[in-house]
């Protein structure tokens, strides 16, 4: 595979993009803040600083990976330049896995940096934090790079710049917002709008609950630190089969089956 020239090139392209940059530093400046804010608002223990982060996180780290992702392939096919990448001898999986690889870092130094940024501020009121935020850190990159996946697997699945943006949105609204009351909405459905079937939810309902990827995310958070971020997103018990390890998995699951069948998609199409 000729994947790594293209990763280095869609890395540098992305960065040279006014948007993506303000993006990213946008968000590093928010992190900071956070840093300071999480003490001065919730406590001055460094867990209200991860509460805080967490919070954030869950709403704002999907914005930017979808902000990063969603144009990455439609775009090139719209202007024409992805033919002149596909005539050097790069495959169509080249150009995917490239474009992925290349994003993801665009995701991920920002946000390691914000992160470490907040812990550094935040460590000036309440003293160092524990070697969970390291935890924290890692769940949170691969939380971003879950929506970076379904962003540019969105990306390699539509043929039109305006497709994308639909898709993107409705991914945001649905995956991150909605999430948890869709599937409750189904239950009602199903059970002929039984307001006790909300009561003690099936258990394949309370399994696709936490297979979200901002469930996941929460759930792991909420494990690592003695914080109560999971209860902003769902409100089941969870599965005693879920752990951290699996909420890892869980997002890693995001990255590689959006992926797929955005190549899927992207394999067969006219270009």
């Amino acid at each position: 595979m000729n994947w790594r020239g293209l990763a280095r090139k869609d890395f540098r392209d992305a960065i040279r993009s006014r948007s993506v940059l303000a993006l990213a530093a946008g968000f590093l400046v928010l992190y900071l803040a956070i840093g300071y804010a999480g003490v001065e608002l919730v406590g001055a223990e460094f867990d209200g600083v991860v509460s805080l982060v967490g919070l954030a996180t869950a709403f704002l780290v999907p914005v930017v990976s979808l902000g990063v992702g969603y144009k990455s392939i439609v775009g090139a096919r719209s202007s024409g330049t992805i033919a002149l990448a596909l005539a050097l001898p790069h495959s169509r999986l080249d150009l995917t896995v490239g474009t992925f690889l290349g994003r993801a870092g665009v995701v991920t130094l920002p946000l390691v940096a914000g992160l470490a940024g907040a812990a550094v501020v935040a460590s000036l009121f309440t003293g160092p934090p524990a070697m969970a935020y390291l935890s924290v850190t890692v769940v949170t990159v691969l939380y971003g790079l879950a929506f970076l996946g379904i962003g540019v697997g969105l990306s390699l699945s539509v043929s039109t710049t305006r497709r994308a943006t639909v898709g993107a949105f409705a991914g945001y609204v649905v995956l991150v917002t909605l999430y948890d009351s869709l599937i409750e909405a189904i239950v009602l459905i199903l059970f002929r709008f039984e307001a006790t079937a909300l009561v003690g939810l099936p258990d394949w309902a309370r399994l696709l609950q936490h297979l979200g990827p901002t469930q996941a995310y929460s759930y792991a958070i909420s494990e690592l630190y003695p914080v109560a971020l999971a209860e902003e997103f769902t409100t089941t018990t969870p599965p005693d089969w879920l752990s951290v390890p699996v909420a890892v998995l869980v997002l890693s699951g995001w990255v590689a089956v959006s992926l797929a069948v955005g190549y899927r998609r992207f394999r067969r199409a006219e270009l």
